[in-house]
């Protein structure tokens, strides 16, 4: 009778059915402590996050703690759980000890130790990013001896999310420059820091294998901010191009909660303390033709440019031939393609009117219902993806074209009428209304 209730908890511990599983074990009443009755326990009271009930659970076991596999895993998840990782290593390895050919144990052990691991580097690395920079600023010491000290983190970093961590930003900027005397001239702490925290660390680290060691021409940044971002992943120089580009603006789009941030300086006063970091408020016309850029990089850039044929045609004479052009674009007959709320499923209200004229493809189908000042007939485009790709392909070779599709729950709600409706006043289809961004990369043409 117990091991088919056991049997029974586990199959719903596992089917994510915590709290019947807690039910039905509870319900057992043996005549005394059952250890694998009292695991299973402490396993789903782990699992709702009671630490102490987990641990309470197994009081009656203390002395046996050396001896059972299974207890010990469990003691040291509980620590692990409770952040003691040093003393969840130490009851994994013991678990090694009883039974060497446990997987589980073996994994267990070597996420802990990669924590614990990434934990002491990170110690050592804040020290030396520390003295890295107190050195900068005395102008004195032996600076060559800390870079040195510096490299050997390169593996650490590449593997870690510099995007998200203003330390390992701060390294990365030194170590993903191939010459880091020439990334310290372009370092500036708080301007990494503000990148991370807004989230213009993000686009750079994704396209970093495309930008690393060249010149960059970001078009249509409006901000400076992306400016330390690529930087960072190691850039040997950035280009901002926008004709709205707010060159004495202190305010920035917080790429992670969309909403307006503080700067710590203008786009104007980082140009003077950077040498590697260029702004130009205007067009590709505005660049002699002389001037030509490694990697021309654009951002949810694409559906706002109301002639795009005539700018993707100004920014060909800026690539060399082995130019590359980067872009993400965000379509415009996608779920949310029109950039107003909602944004996200989350977000839809039903109630409220202004998600009614958007959400659902309404801007596509119900696009003669909306007033001719609207964003939409403003700021975005509209173009398709068959127009996009033949006009990137008549300009340029493309070597990739990823079309990414929204999520499965935004798709269910894109009904054959909706597919319909767009066809007959657009001319678009399901490939269209459900393909969220294109991600293109993409080469001067070998004849040009």
């Amino acid at each position: 009778m117990l091991k088919d209730t056991l049997s029974e908890a586990r199959r719903l511990r596992v089917g994510g059915e915590i709290d019947a599983a807690l039910d039905l074990l509870l319900r057992c009443t043996p005549e005394r402590p059952h250890l694998w009755l009292s695991l299973e326990i402490s396993r789903c009271y782990l699992l709702r996050g009671e630490m102490d009930r987990a641990e309470q659970t197994l009081a009656d076991f203390e002395g046996l703690e050396s001896e059972r596999v299974g207890l010990v895993m469990q003691y040291g998840r509980i620590r692990e759980q409770r952040g003691e990782l040093q003393a969840a290593a130490d009851h994994y390895r013991r678990a090694l000890l009883l039974d060497s050919d446990s997987t589980t144990a073996a994994r267990c052990l070597e996420r802990v130790q990669a924590t614990l691991d990434a934990e002491a580097h990170r110690v050592s690395l804040e020290s030396l990013v520390d003295e890295i920079e107190r050195t900068l600023g005395a102008g004195a010491g032996d600076l060559d001896a800390l870079l040195t000290r510096l490299r050997d983190y390169l593996p650490f970093i590449e593997c870690s999310r510099w995007d998200e961590d203003g330390l390992y930003a701060r390294a990365a900027h030194i170590l993903f420059n191939r010459d880091c005397r020439e990334a310290l001239a372009n370092y500036h702490p708080a301007l990494i820091d503000m990148s991370v925290s807004l989230g213009y660390l993000i686009w750079p680290r994704r396209i970093q294998r495309y930008v690393q060691g060249r010149s960059v021409l970001d078009v249509g940044c409006r901000f400076s901010a992306y400016g330390a971002g690529f930087l960072a992943a190691g850039a040997s120089s950035y280009t901002g191009l926008d004709p709205q580009l707010e060159m004495d603006g202190l305010c920035a789009k917080n790429k992670r909660t969309r909403e307006w941030s503080q700067m710590p300086m203008t786009g104007r006063e980082a140009m003077k303390l950077l040498p590697g970091l260029h702004l130009i408020q205007g067009k590709s016309e505005d660049i002699a033709h002389t001037q030509q850029y490694d990697c021309i990089v654009m951002h949810n850039v694409t559906e706002h440019l109301m002639d795009i044929d005539r700018v993707f045609e100004g920014l060909v004479p800026l690539m060399h031939q082995d130019s590359k052009m980067i872009f993400l674009h965000h379509h415009y007959y996608s779920w949310n393609g029109h950039h107003r709320p909602p944004i996200r499923l989350s977000q839809y209200d039903p109630q409220n009117e202004q998600h009614r004229r958007y959400a659902d493809w309404q801007h596509v189908i119900g696009i003669g219902q909306i007033p001719p000042d609207d964003y939409l007939f403003r700021n975005l485009n509209r173009v398709t993806l068959n127009a996009l790709r033949t006009l990137v392909d008549r300009l340029l070779d493309i070597e990739i074209w990823e079309e990414q599709r929204d999520a499965e729950d935004i798709l269910a709600r894109l009904t054959p009428d909706i597919v319909e409706e767009a066809a007959r006043q657009h001319g678009v289809g399901y490939e269209d209304l459900a393909t969220r961004v294109v991600f293109c990369v993409a080469t001067s043409k070998a004849s040009q």
